[in-house]
């Protein structure tokens, strides 16, 4: 990871603009040759992020995914930035739309929450426990592709993940109000059962009801 200054960070950030409304801390940065200039908050010396950057989780885990055969983010290079405490990421923006800007411009049918139930599964399946995962995190390509964006966060397993750790994890996308209020609005059961299929797991009413959803959704279904 290279050290670089206030000069060299202008240079790299020279005409770029913040990526989305919901960077309002300019923390994800476009450039106007498409790419992506992502920067990370140092963590002090009793976070697991102090041995080994947040940046260079970043980048192993892009290529870890990759290897996987999960569409993710190629990442360019990694540099810190000490004169303002952070660590940078630079990569070429992946095409798509947000999962969450999809979903919100369909009115009823929600069509795509089976599909990614699915590619959850095959995520757990591939050991791959994701912390970030919510609908904002997520792109959709052409032919309704997934993508997975912002992987800091994230665990791998020599083996499909255990069934707390299946549960946890969709749990996850409850933790934001907005996306709880579409995973409602389209179905949680609907999303539930595709998860199962994909999984090729039995579902035991126990696993649905108290392990993967909340009890504010599971109430907000009866």
């Amino acid at each position: 990871m290279r050290t670089i200054n206030r000069v060299e960070y202008g240079h790299l950030t020279a005409g770029a603009a913040p990526l989305g409304s919901e960077f309002a801390f300019n923390n994800v940065l476009l450039r106007s040759d498409g790419v992506v200039v992502k920067r990370l908050r140092k963590r002090g010396p009793y976070s697991s992020y102090f041995i080994r950057s947040q940046a260079e989780s970043f980048r192993r885990n892009a290529e870890r995914l990759r290897r996987l055969g999960i569409v993710t983010v190629a990442v360019l290079d990694v540099f810190d930035y000490p004169d303002e405490k952070r660590h940078l990421v630079t990569y070429e923006r992946l095409p798509g739309v947000t999962l969450k800007e999809v979903m919100h411009q369909e009115s009823e049918t929600g069509s795509l929450l089976p599909e990614f139930a699915a590619y959850v599964a095959r995520l757990h399946r591939k050991g791959i426990y994701f912390r970030s995962l919510h609908f904002g995190n997520v792109l959709v390509q052409a032919g309704n592709v997934f993508g997975l964006i912002d992987v800091v966060d994230m665990r791998f397993r020599r083996h499909a993940l255990y069934p707390w750790m299946r549960g946890r994890n969709i749990r996850h996308l409850f933790r934001r109000h907005e996306d709880a209020k579409l995973m409602r609005k389209f179905g949680v059961q609907r999303f539930m059962d595709a998860y199962f299929a994909a999984a090729d797991l039995s579902r035991p009413s126990r696993w649905v009801t108290q392990l993967f959803v909340p009890r504010t959704s599971r109430e907000s279904r009866a």
